[in-house]
């Protein structure tokens, strides 16, 4: 029992002689070499940040405990990128932004190394082939009975040189069988990677085989459910469509609305919506005039 009582005395005090250690060293001023993530700015548009180093190696003057905070806040070290570019191919110290550093009671922070060569990536343009992508089977399928153009056969892509040129198709959103009702059919496209933009974000396919017409249809009601006296109360629709649709839609068929949010000057836009296969090419008015 004695024994057990001298071990956690002893134990003790170790623990808090450490602790005395610990806060006077952690209080004095001391030089330490630490690594900070850098967060790049300015960059030029033919550049990738991807290619750039995301750390770097400071010497840092401080006390302990402010070094020790600078290392757990995960504070980033800014770089100008003003300079950069694919022929400058080096990070100069110069254009560390450090004075947000200072800020946090560090007496000195400056970098290792005076220039650090870096690999830098020009951004470069290319047209892919666009690929269709089909939702199941039965689209697909389905597609091969029907006959659909594909108004644009390519699309231009845009990004970091070794990305664009590893890159020789863009898929398209994948095509449903409730898509192929329409006589055309506006795809959105697939970035291959969140690095790659695409210049063209959807082409259309256009169904071939079935006519393609277009109608009017006159003396639409406007939806009067809004609370607002106005003026015109009807207005016309022009369609398009595979005939055999098109020739099928009637006035009732055609939805209207007010946007009231975005009233103006006394006068409200009208939304108008027709069944999915069916496309609005142009109504009138597209504003309806409130009453006095």
């Amino acid at each position: 029992m004695i024994i057990n009582s001298k071990y956690w005395l002893m134990i003790t005090a170790i623990t808090i002689s450490l602790l005395i250690w610990f806060h006077y060293t952690a209080s004095q001023k001391q030089t330490a070499i630490i690594t900070l993530p850098i967060e790049y700015i300015n960059l030029s548009d033919d550049l990738s940040s991807a290619q750039l180093p995301e750390k770097s190696r400071f010497r840092i003057v401080a006390n302990g405990y402010d070094i020790l905070k600078l290392i757990l806040s995960g504070s980033q070290i800014q770089y100008d990128g003003t300079q950069l570019s694919s022929k400058n191919q080096k990070l100069d110290s110069r254009y560390y932004l450090l004075s947000d550093v200072f800020d946090n009671h560090i007496d000195l922070i400056e970098p290792i190394l005076d220039e650090i060569p870096i690999e830098t990536m020009s951004t470069i343009s290319a047209n892919v082939i666009v690929e269709l992508n089909f939702a199941n089977n039965e689209s697909r399928q389905l597609f091969g009975d029907r006959m659909y153009k594909l108004l644009q056969n390519d699309v231009t892509i845009r990004g970091p040189e070794s990305l664009v040129r590893s890159i020789s198709s863009v898929k398209t959103q994948p095509i449903t069988a409730t898509m192929l009702n329409k006589a055309k059919i506006n795809l959105a496209l697939t970035p291959p990677n969140k690095q790659i933009e695409l210049l063209t974000p959807s082409i259309d396919l256009v169904r071939m085989d079935e006519q393609t017409i277009t109608k009017v249809i006159t003396r639409i009601k406007i939806n009067p459910e809004t609370g607002y006296d106005f003026f015109p109360k009807e207005l016309t629709v022009r369609i398009s469509g595979v005939a055999s649709m098109v020739n099928s839609v009637t006035s009732k068929d055609i939805r209207t609305e007010l946007v009231v949010a975005e009233q103006r000057d006394n006068q409200i836009p009208v939304n108008v919506k027709a069944p999915s296969e069916i496309e609005i090419l142009d109504f009138s008015p597209q504003k309806v005039t409130l009453k006095k």
